[in-house]
C-alpha cells in the first residue's frame, strides 16, 4: 500500500521535475552561449588587430624596398619566404622567391607600393605564362592550369599572358628581416613551407600581365577560388564539383516553385 502511494507521488511530480531540470539546463546554457559568442568576438578582434599591426609595421619598409627598383617600367619586385625551422636560412631548402603584385594596366601602379598590401595579407603573384601555361575556365567557377594551346572539352583557354594574384596571410607571417637580405630581397619567416596552400587565401584573381590598358580588349580580370581548381575534365574532383553545382541549382529551382 505504501509503495503504491509512493509511486503515485513520484509519477505526479515527475513532470514538474522534468520541467525544472530543463529550465536549469537552459538557464545554465545561456551564460555558456554568451561566453562562446564573446570568445568568437575576442578572437576576431585579435585577428583584426594583429593584421593591422603587421601591415603598419611592414608598410613603409615594403615601400622603401619597392622604391629601390625602377618603377617607371615593369619590374619583378620580390621578397623571400623562409620556413621558420630553417632559421637563419638554408637556401638549398628554402629562401623561396615570391613576387609582389602591382597592376601594370593603364600604369595604375601607386607611388609607394601600397598596392602590395590589403587588410588580410600581402598580394603576391605567379606568372604562369612564363612556364608555357595557360588558364582554362570552365562552368561554375572551375578552372585548369595546364600547357598552352590545348583543346579541353568544357573549358576555354584564356589567350592573354596570365598571372595569378593570391594573398599571403598576415597570420602565418612570424617575423621579417629587411636588414639581412637574400640577394637584396627582404626575408619573411613563415609558419609553414611555401608549398602549403593554407598560407594563402582560397579566393584569388587572375589578370593579364601586359600593359594592355583597362579599356583594351586584351584586358582580363577574373576572380577564382583555389578550391575549384581541377587537374582535368575527367578527374573525380571535377565530376564532384559538377554534381554539386547541379544539385544546388536543382534545389534552388524547387524552392522557387513554392
Amino acid at each position: 500500500m505504501f509503495s503504491n502511494t509512493f509511486l503515485e507521488i513520484i509519477n505526479s511530480v515527475s513532470l514538474y521535475i522534468a520541467i525544472i531540470a530543463n529550465v536549469i539546463v537552459i538557464i545554465g546554457a545561456v551564460p555558456i552561449f554568451i561566453w562562446l559568442k564573446n570568445l568568437s568576438l575576442e578572437r576576431k578582434k585579435k585577428e583584426i588587430n594583429d593584421n593591422l599591426n603587421i601591415r603598419k609595421n611592414i608598410q613603409q619598409k615594403l615601400r622603401d624596398h619597392a622604391d629601390g627598383y625602377d618603377r617607371s617600367k615593369p619590374h619583378d619586385i620580390g621578397i623571400r619566404l623562409v620556413y621558420w625551422k630553417n632559421y637563419p636560412w638554408k637556401l638549398d631548402d628554402d629562401g623561396y622567391k615570391q613576387l609582389l603584385y602591382y597592376d601594370t594596366n593603364l600604369d595604375k601602379r601607386l607611388n609607394h607600393g601600397t598596392e602590395f598590401l590589403i587588410n588580410t595579407g600581402i598580394l603576391v603573384d605567379e606568372h604562369i605564362w612564363f612556364f608555357g601555361n595557360s588558364l582554362y575556365l570552365g562552368n561554375f567557377g572551375t578552372f585548369i592550369i595546364d600547357k598552352s594551346g590545348q583543346k579541353i572539352i568544357g573549358f576555354r583557354e584564356v589567350k592573354q599572358k596570365i598571372k595569378l594574384v593570391t594573398t599571403l596571410k598576415y597570420k602565418y607571417i612570424i617575423n621579417w628581416d629587411f636588414e639581412d637580405k637574400i640577394e637584396y630581397e627582404p626575408v619573411f619567416y613563415i609558419k609553414y613551407k611555401y608549398t602549403k596552400k593554407k598560407l594563402f587565401e582560397n579566393q584569388f584573381f587572375a589578370q593579364n600581365c601586359d600593359d594592355d590598358g583597362i579599356n583594351n580588349d586584351l584586358y582580363f580580370h577574373e576572380v577564382l577560388d583555389m578550391r575549384n581548381r581541377v587537374k582535368s575534365n575527367k578527374s573525380m574532383k571535377y565530376r564532384y564539383l559538377m554534381f554539386r553545382a547541379w544539385l544546388r541549382k536543382s534545389v534552388r529551382t524547387i524552392k522557387s516553385r513554392f
